[in-house]
């Protein structure tokens, strides 16, 4: 079986853009299997993804002949080979349900990643990652560490060559300047009442303020599960929403994963591989679970 890679792109809209790309991989000889765009009137951005065969050139010297491919075109792109799982790196603080989801879901090969380190400023899930097997790094935050504990976990993101790291409850807000570092690679999973309740206790809060679930048309609750997007500066609770799901705890709230989610199939095992389809400030969708099978 040949090779498969999955390239994303975006770039300044121009005419032929599509037409460049498929006579690029034409001419390396690269099988076209998937293709999408689109187009940003708003931003006047261009987006687009190809998944491909090619079994002439190896995965370094596509990358290198992409490299000046994509240079007249001030693409912005990422090519990642399907056989390999996504290296992940995983922070978290005190609260566990997303980590030990996660953790049992890749371990029961339902999540097509490799999770190389678990990041924590807290010993609360130091047990549990042994468990899996996954190192674990204690770095604790205050406001005078804050700098250089950046600094080392970037370090560990880098040592380890991580293409997602996943704020799996993290509870700390990431500086501008580690948002930079992670632009386009670093999701956050936090509970849905943001930006309407900030800070500590938000279910606390909403309580207070009289805030009730309520359902629309499609029986899906308003305030209640998680909300995943990229990490943007200044505050997790901005950035392009990719995936919404009010079935907390439960797999759609980790179809998170990553700019890599392949397939969703709605059966009992419910699948779910990377796949590189999602795109930094491109997508937003929104998963309801009238529309999969949860038996």
């Amino acid at each position: 079986m040949n090779p498969v890679y999955v390239l994303t792109l975006s770039c300044p809209d121009r005419l032929g853009l599509v037409y460049a790309v498929s006579g690029f991989l034409l001419e390396h000889l690269g099988n076209i299997e998937e293709a999408a765009q689109y187009n940003d009137p708003d931003t006047g951005l261009f987006f687009m993804r190809v998944q491909f065969a090619c079994a002439s050139f190896d995965f370094d010297t596509l990358q290198s002949k992409l490299a000046v491919f994509a240079t007249p075109y001030a693409m912005q792109w990422h090519l990642h080979a399907r056989a390999q799982p996504m290296r992940t790196i995983i922070l978290v603080s005190k609260e566990g349900h997303c980590l030990n989801d996660l953790l049992f879901r890749w371990k029961s090969g339902l999540l097509w990643l490799d999770i190389r380190a678990i990041i924590s400023n807290h010993r609360t899930f130091e047990q549990l990652a042994r468990d899996y097997h996954v190192p674990f790094y204690h770095l604790p935050v205050t406001t005078d560490t804050r700098e250089s504990v950046e600094q080392q976990q970037l370090a560990v993101i880098q040592n380890e060559a991580a293409e997602l790291v996943i704020l799996a409850r993290y509870m700390q807000i990431l500086s501008n300047a580690l948002c930079s570092s992670l632009a386009g690679r670093a999701i956050n999973i936090h509970h849905s009442f943001l930006p309407s309740f900030k800070g500590a206790r938000p279910y606390h809060q909403a309580h207070d303020r009289g805030v009730k679930l309520t359902r629309n048309k499609t029986h899906c609750p308003r305030f209640s599960g998680s909300c995943c997007h990229w990490c943007k500066h200044k505050a997790q609770c901005c950035g392009p929403t990719f995936e919404c799901s009010h079935t907390a705890c439960k797999l759609l709230f980790f179809v998170v994963l990553l700019s890599l989610i392949d397939e969703l199939f709605p059966t009992s095992q419910h699948k779910v591989h990377h796949a590189s389809k999602l795109i930094p400030y491109a997508v937003q969708f929104s998963v309801f679970e009238n529309s999969w099978n949860f038996s």
